[in-house]
């Protein structure tokens, strides 16, 4: 297998560290002005600071690098997937509301003294537990299942 040739541009530069060292010129993403600590940052260095992250307003970002577009890029999508994970929970219990309600109102059509408290799919299985708080009388097994028979009998549209 054949090594490809680096024909980057090496530039020697005083990075922020203290150290001066040979770097390539892609790597060279920004300039920290803070007096302690004056130089170039490199992509290790921003990341090990965390200077994106806090917002550092030392941090002078080269623009023209790829790797402030690509940060921003990865950024949005966490808050893409943040934004359609609160939706897809808000969503889930939307469902459960209408469950319930279905399921409260077999409960009172067949004359059960039962409050439907919540309703959950069970994992990888299309049925449906439904929780129930007694009001009135102990509920015995027999009673539960004919509830659940009735409200399974009540379908709500998805």
């Amino acid at each position: 297998m054949k090594k490809k040739k680096n024909t980057e541009k090496l530039v020697e530069t005083r990075l922020m560290t203290g150290d001066t060292a040979f770097v390539g010129e892609s790597n060279i993403v920004g300039y920290c002005h803070f007096s302690e600590h004056k130089g170039q940052l490199t992509k290790t260095l921003v990341q090990s600071h965390d200077c994106f992250k806090k917002e550092c307003h030392y941090l002078e970002k080269y623009k023209d690098n790829p790797y402030w577009q690509a940060l921003e890029t990865q950024r949005e999508a966490e808050i893409r997937k943040k934004e359609t994970a609160k939706r897809l929970k808000a969503e889930e219990m939307e469902r459960q509301a209408q469950w319930c309600s279905t399921a409260q109102k077999a409960a009172d059509e067949n004359g059960f003294k039962l409050k439907v408290t919540e309703v959950k799919k069970l994992p990888r299985k299309k049925e449906y537990v439904f929780f129930i708080e007694q009001i009135v009388g102990l509920i015995n097994k027999t009673i539960c299942q004919n509830m659940l028979n009735c409200a399974a009998d009540c379908s709500v549209s998805r």
